[in-house]
C-alpha cells in the first residue's frame, strides 16, 4: 500500500520506506552520470567532426575546413591529364627577413578541360596564386595541350633553420585529385660577423690595437662585397680605422654553410677617453636582403685609472643602480683608482651628467696602503622626488645615463661612466 499520493513512478518500493539521504544520493549519482555521458558524447562528436573535415592539426581549436574538390568530368566527356613539372622546389639558403616565390608549371596533356583550385597550405607563410602572379582567383581552367603556372610565395618569418612547407592544389583529373607542391630550403642570417662583437678588452689610452673579424655571407649569390661603412658615434670615429681584406679560403671553410666573405680589420688609435668604448661600425653591402650589417665594438680604456665599487661592470663601463623610488632617492659610491709612476699627480673633478638630475660629488683623494695607488671616492646621488623616468641599459623607452669626470691624466682628459637606472613612483 502506498503511503503518499504523488504519481506512481513504477518502482516497487514506497516513498515511506526511503530515507531522505538515499533520495538525495540517487539524484546526485544520476546527475553525475548524465554529465559524464554528455561530456563523452560531445567529445566524441567533436573529434568525429574534425576527422571528417580535414585537415586538423591536433590543436583543441581545430582548423578551417579544406576547400571542396572540383567536379569530375561527366561520364563520357574527354578527360584531362595533369603533368606537373618539378612539384618540389629547393630555394637553398634565404635570409631570416627575406621572402621568396617560385612558379610551378601545370600542363594539361589530356583531351578534356583541366580545372585547378586552391587547397590548403601547411602554414600561413605559404600562399598559392593562380595564373598571373598576385591574382586572387581560387580556380583556373587549362585547355587541352595548354599549360599554366601557379606561384607559391613564402616568407622566412624570422625563424632560422630548415624550411619545409607545402601547398595543396585540387584538380578534376580523376588520377590526380590532389597535388602537393613542396618548398624546402634553409633559413639563415644572410650576413654574420663571427664573433658578432669586436671585443677589445681593456686597453691603454696610449696604445694601438688591431683586431680582425671575418664577415660571412650564407647566400649562394651574390658574392659578398662591402660597398661602404659609417660609424654610430661620429665624435670618436677619428680613433678608428677599418679596412676590408679578402677572406682566406681556410677561414671560409671554417664556417661550413658560408658561401663567401671578407675580413674586417679594425685598428684602434691612441687617445680614446677613459672608460667604456661604445662604437658600432655599420657596413653597407651588395646583398639585397641584408644591405646593412651592424658590428658593435666593445672594450674599456683604463689601466692607469680604473673604477671599482658595487654595481660596477668594468668590461661594459657601466654602473647598474636599477629601480629607485622617487620618494626615497638613492646614493651610490664608486672609487677612482690611479696607478702608475705619476698616480699622485692625477686629479679629478666633476664634469657633465645626463640626465641633469644625477648629482656627482668627488671626495678627498687618499693613498692606498701599498703606496702604489690613490683612491678618490665618487658619490652619485639621485635626489628624492626626482621625476619618474627610464634610463635602463637596453630599454627602448629612454637613453641610458652618463657621467663625465674630468681628469689631469695626460693621455685622456675625460672619464665616462654609463649609469643604468629607472625612477618609479
Amino acid at each position: 500500500m502506498r503511503t503518499d499520493f504523488r504519481p506512481y513512478n513504477g518502482l516497487l518500493e514506497t516513498r515511506a520506506f526511503r530515507p531522505a539521504w538515499a533520495t538525495n544520493s540517487v539524484k546526485t549519482i544520476l546527475a553525475i552520470l548524465l554529465a559524464v555521458a554528455f561530456g563523452v558524447a560531445t567529445g566524441m562528436g567533436t573529434a568525429l567532426l574534425r576527422v571528417q573535415n580535414p585537415p586538423w592539426n591536433g590543436s583543441p581549436e581545430g582548423s578551417a575546413t579544406e576547400p571542396p574538390l572540383p567536379d569530375l568530368p561527366a561520364s563520357g566527356d574527354p578527360l584531362p591529364k595533369l603533368v606537373v613539372e618539378q612539384p618540389k622546389h629547393d630555394f637553398g639558403y634565404m635570409d631570416v627577413d627575406d621572402e621568396g616565390s617560385h612558379q610551378f608549371v601545370f600542363n594539361n596533356e589530356g583531351a578534356g578541360r583541366l580545372v585547378l583550385s586552391r587547397g590548403v597550405t601547411s602554414c600561413n607563410c605559404t600562399v598559392a596564386e593562380f595564373g598571373t602572379p598576385g591574382s586572387l582567383a581560387d580556380e583556373v581552367s587549362v585547355l587541352p595541350e595548354r599549360s599554366t603556372t601557379i606561384t607559391v610565395r613564402w616568407r622566412a618569418d624570422g625563424k632560422v633553420g630548415p624550411y619545409y612547407q607545402t601547398a595543396t592544389i585540387h584538380t578534376n583529373d580523376p588520377k590526380h585529385r590532389k597535388v602537393e607542391l613542396v618548398i624546402v630550403g634553409e633559413i639563415t642570417e644572410a650576413l654574420k660577423a663571427i664573433p658578432p662583437v669586436v671585443g677589445l678588452g681593456e686597453i691603454s689610452t696610449t696604445e694601438t690595437v688591431t683586431r680582425q673579424v671575418p664577415v660571412y655571407c650564407y647566400l649562394d649569390t651574390p658574392s659578398l662585397e662591402i660597398l661602404g661603412h659609417t660609424w654610430s658615434r661620429k665624435g670618436i670615429a677619428d680613433h678608428f680605422e677599418v679596412s676590408f681584406l679578402p677572406l682566406p679560403s681556410d677561414q671560409l671553410q671554417e664556417e661550413p654553410d658560408a658561401k663567401s666573405g671578407c675580413l674586417l680589420e679594425l685598428t684602434v688609435k691612441p687617445g680614446l677617453p677613459l672608460g667604456a668604448i661604445r662604437q658600432t661600425i655599420l657596413l653597407r653591402t651588395n646583398v639585397e636582403s641584408a644591405s646593412a650589417l651592424a658590428v658593435p665594438i666593445e672594450g674599456t680604456v683604463g689601466r692607469d685609472v680604473t673604477i671599482v665599487g658595487r654595481g660596477w661592470d668594468q668590461d661594459r663601463g657601466m654602473l647598474t643602480i636599477g629601480s629607485v623610488r622617487s620618494g626615497e632617492g638613492a646614493q651610490w659610491k664608486l672609487f677612482l683608482i690611479a696607478r702608475g709612476p705619476h698616480h699622485k699627480e692625477i686629479a679629478f673633478k666633476p664634469g657633465t651628467a645626463s640626465p641633469d638630475l644625477l648629482q656627482v660629488e668627488l671626495g678627498q683623494s687618499s693613498e692606498l696602503p701599498n703606496g702604489k695607488a690613490t683612491q678618490t671616492p665618487v658619490l652619485i646621488t639621485i635626489p628624492k622626488e626626482s621625476p619618474r623616468g627610464n634610463y635602463l641599459f637596453g630599454s627602448e623607452q629612454g637613453q641610458i645615463g652618463q657621467i663625465v669626470i674630468q681628469t689631469t691624466y695626460p693621455e685622456s682628459p675625460e672619464l665616462r661612466i654609463l649609469v643604468s637606472f629607472a625612477i618609479a613612483d
